[in-house]
């Protein structure tokens, strides 16, 4: 049985795998959906997905050129990790992102400018 242009197993082997992967990876699993607590504070979790996708095949014959009893093998894998990051919480008009895990020097930094700031908008209020 030769498979003509028209089957294309391999794209069907494909289709099939990236249909799949899409139910697991969706933007409510980068940025979930938000939940309010009943003082009105809304939470926003974020995730970092990572995904992984391998497909092959081939078609096979006899030396002759004829077609063999299976002429496609084929097959394919995904491979996906979502790893939560932090929070985004709205409470009383402000927005805060709350990390998870370690965070670089660059993000500990970037958390530091704000209390800086008070903290200097503090002193010159008080030399006044």
């Amino acid at each position: 049985m030769i498979v003509n242009n028209e089957q294309r197993p391999v794209e069907r082997v494909m289709d099939s795998a990236f249909a799949r992967m899409r139910t697991v990876v969706d933007a409510d699993t980068v940025i979930g959906k938000p939940m309010f607590l009943d003082d009105g504070t809304g939470i926003i979790p974020i995730s970092r997905v990572t995904m992984g996708f391998l497909t092959g095949g081939g078609e096979y014959s006899d030396t002759t050129g004829k077609a063999s009893e299976f002429p496609f093998a084929g097959g394919s894998g995904v491979g996906a990790s979502v790893v939560p990051v932090g929070f985004l919480v709205k409470k009383d008009g402000d927005c805060k992102l709350i990390h998870i895990g370690d965070k670089t020097l660059y993000e500990k930094i970037l958390d530091l400018v704000p209390e800086a700031l008070e903290a200097l908008a503090d002193a010159i209020a008080k030399n006044k």
